[in-house]
């Protein structure tokens, strides 16, 4: 019996293992045993994601930095790479330089190694606060692009019990007024400015006079003392802590929050870990306390409160090792970008007006990991910017890359498909020179004028395009492969499961929009390719193989197989440094 199995969305990712049988559950129909390097398109298809480039060498190459967004306005944008004693400063995806030509501008900073990944922060105009438990208070001022500041606030008046190891660890602002919590003599106490006078954080008049201007205090009321973790701004001021999310804001909402006007109340008992959270539209994405999840935190109106369900739960496996980092980039597919404590990265695309929420594995060329991760406006979308670490040569390398932006309406020779990359671009040259001493003794992806080449190993800080050829526009780095694997064949049988039963994949199509790269197989890539045993869905044919142009492919690509499994899955991928997008694929299969 012939069966035609068509999948029309993908939006659920790479589902966990624990699903892998589930195909009563709507998630199973949207997902994939395996994807990594493939992105959620929130039309429900994948794509191979774009490459990184190489931006500089991170400025501490024995440890990792921290990377935090500066944005005065969305065109006025700035990346801060904090180290220990240091921050420098970047604009246009470049390094900004001192103007007395000794190299990079930098400024000092007290923070250590371990303080790096704990401290928070808020922004207001050009005012960067920054709070950890164990220095007081510091407004880092930007004065001009290499002109900045960094210094202790002076407080008219503050919280007692602040001092020396019991600063604030968390900051943000509401309704007009800076806001501090957490200091170690009131792990769950709240200070609230003066409204519009950041520096009075002490109310010191006479009881009688207190205005619903006025500085406040407040300490979380519940049968425990768990810290908190975080505090955001929204309607109500949100707060998480070791056991539960909760909200701060007036208890007479028609009239202005304020020492005499305001209420505390417990919203979900899904605790958190002190991670700063993302805020997405109406909704705030927060870790919970082991790490291991990810919480919505939002609104429901039919249940009168916040509710915190779990967006992990069909995508689990990826997040075992604990969440240390995330970063949300609007656009352009809505995305939040989360750094995994062993170093592993993931992308969870999350566009609930769509109903779309799932992950899926990145993997960087080069064997890097991720140890930060941020965003920032960009010109047509927002910017991830990445320090990654690889060991290359036996040594440490760590360098500050960026994401380039999806290859949509692109021409191929402007596709970019490597990581820690890099683009020649002038006249005809066959010789690229001057490459990072890293690259030394590396192999490299190149695409030359729109071609791949084959790949190359450098030496001497160079390469040469073979065959004497010369391009003018020459993209290179570290190859990477986007691969996917389709999930079990277990219905299709009048009479029940086909589970476990042989299956022979008689047909594999896959449809796609604007493509240049793709292969199938019912083997593992490597495998496949040492065998022989697969086939590409995207040949050159014709006067291409004269010219070696590649060809963009959009629509219905299909090819008969001929292999008997038990699963009736088979395995897709791109490795070369060229775009594909896929919208559906469809299994023919004899049961």
């Amino acid at each position: 019996m012939t069966v035609k199995f068509p999948q029309v969305t993908m939006s659920q990712g790479e589902i966990s293992p624990y699903l892998h049988s589930r195909s009563d559950l709507e998630q199973f129909r949207k997902g994939l045993e395996i994807c990594r390097n493939y992105l959620l398109m929130r039309h429900g298809g994948i794509y191979k994601r774009s490459g990184t480039r190489f931006i500089d060498l991170a400025r501490n190459q024995n440890a990792p930095c921290r990377l935090v967004p500066f944005v005065f306005s969305m065109k006025q944008h700035y990346m801060l790479e904090f180290g220990t004693d240091f921050i420098r400063f970047y604009s246009e995806k470049a390094q900004l330089q001192a103007t007395d030509g000794s190299g990079a501008y930098e400024i000092a900073n007290s923070f250590t190694q371990d303080q790096l990944s704990a401290f928070d922060y808020t922004q207001s105009s050009d005012v960067l606060t920054l709070v950890h438990g164990a220095h007081k208070p510091a407004e880092l001022k930007r004065n001009g692009d290499v002109d900045w500041s960094l210094a202790a606030i002076t407080f008219d008046s503050q919280i007692d019990g602040w001092g020396e190891d019991s600063w604030p660890q968390h900051v943000c602002y509401f309704n007009e007024r800076i806001t501090f919590a957490n200091w170690t003599s009131d792990p769950q106490g709240i200070a609230y400015s003066k409204s519009g006078a950041f520096k009075i954080l002490k109310y010191t008049g006479d009881a009688g006079d207190l205005s619903a201007d006025d500085a406040m205090y407040l300490s979380i009321l519940a049968g425990q003392v768990n810290e908190i973790n975080w505090i955001a701004e929204g309607e109500e001021m949100l707060i998480g802590t070791a056991t539960s999310a909760r909200i701060v804001g007036p208890s007479d909402s028609s009239e202005v929050f304020g020492p005499t006007n305001s209420r505390q109340k417990r919203q979900a008992t899904y605790g958190s870990r002190a991670v700063r959270p993302v805020q997405v539209g109406d909704a705030l994405l927060y870790v919970g306390f082991y790490g291991r999840n990810l919480h919505e935190y939002i609104y429901d109106s039919s249940a009168y409160k916040f509710i915190a369900p779990d967006l992990t739960v069909v995508n689990e496996h990826f997040f075992r090792s604990g969440i240390a980092e995330q970063a949300f980039q609007q656009l352009p597919d809505s995305i939040d970008w989360i750094r995994m404590e062993n170093g592993s990265f993931v992308a969870l695309t999350y566009e609930r007006d769509q109903q779309i929420v799932g992950a899926v594995g990145v993997e960087l060329g080069g064997g890097g990991k991720v140890e930060a991760v941020a965003t920032k406006p960009g010109k047509t979308g927002d910017e991830v910017w990445l320090q990654v670490v690889r060991t290359l040569n036996g040594q440490e390398v760590r360098t500050i890359e960026i994401l380039d932006p999806p290859f949509e309406d692109q021409t191929v020779e402007d596709g970019f498909f490597m990581d820690c990359g890099l683009t020649y671009e002038g006249d005809p040259i066959n010789e690229v020179t001057n490459l990072p001493d890293f690259f030394d003794g590396q192999e490299i992806a190149i695409l030359a004028d729109g071609v791949v080449m084959p790949r190359q190993t450098v030496s001497g800080n160079r390469f040469a395009l073979p065959n004497d050829q010369t391009a003018s526009k020459i993209h290179f780095g570290f190859p990477f492969r986007a691969h996917g694997k389709t999930l079990q064949i277990v219905d299709g049988r009048p009479d029940g499961t086909s589970m476990g039963e042989r299956k022979h994949v008689q047909q594999i199509g896959m449809d796609v929009i604007r493509t240049a790269d793709l292969q199938v197989s019912q083997s593992e890539p490597d495998e496949a390719m040492e065998t022989g045993e697969f086939e590409d869905l995207t040949p050159m044919e014709g006067d291409e193989l004269v010219s070696n142009s590649v060809r963009l492919q959009t629509g219905l690509l299909s090819v008969s197989q001929d292999g008997w499994s038990d699963t009736g899955s088979f395995h897709f991928w791109s490795d070369k440094p060229l775009p594909c997008r896929i919208r559906a694929i469809k299994t023919t299969v004899d049961l």
